[in-house]
């Protein structure tokens, strides 16, 4: 924690002396619906080898830390992570800034590597994981396909693109 952090309005940024460890990439495992390990509950600061969060809301609880170079979104309540997810669009609040990055990192279901990138059709993953266990939710243009893993809800939220074809935006874990 920097000596300024205590001016800043909100909490501080409990990031700041993390340090980033390259030798670690992203692992995504939907059984456990983890991130390296990290589960729902779990201490944030095992994220710890993401090193510095490159943006964070103050509006929290939860607070909201960005790592935009690996499309990832980590949340925290009371030092746990409270939900996290995996950005495969830009949020508009993010847009234009070069850092962003879709996820592009290791997916993992039932021991195999799944594919999933910012082209990913509603029925290309329905291929891959089979149909959701939880529900399907329509909002006019927008699909969520929720799924549940390991006592988590782990939805995959499509948009339309520009000619009109649903394709994957985000995932959330929660």
């Amino acid at each position: 924690m920097g000596i300024f952090d205590m001016f800043r309005r909100g909490r501080p940024d409990d990031t700041t002396d993390w340090v980033s460890d390259s030798s670690q990439t992203c692992r995504f495992c939907l059984d456990q619906a983890s991130l390296n390990d990290v589960c729902l509950g779990d201490a944030f600061d095992r994220f710890r080898w993401l090193g510095p969060a490159e943006g964070r809301s103050k509006g929290g609880p939860p607070d909201d830390y960005y790592y935009f170079a690996q499309g990832l979104q980590v949340s925290a309540s009371d030092g746990t992570v409270d939900h996290f997810i995996l950005e495969f669009f830009q949020k508009p609040e993010w847009q234009g800034d070069p850092r962003f990055r879709a996820f592009a990192e290791e997916i993992t279901h039932q021991g195999r590597q799944i594919s999933l990138t910012p082209e990913t059709t509603p029925e290309d993953l329905v291929s891959q994981i089979g149909e959701p266990n939880d529900h399907r939710e329509q909002h006019g243009d927008s699909l969520s396909l929720h799924y549940s893993f390991n006592s988590a809800t782990v939805s995959f939220d499509f948009v339309c693109d520009n000619e009109g074809k649903q394709v994957l935006h985000a995932v959330l874990v929660t």
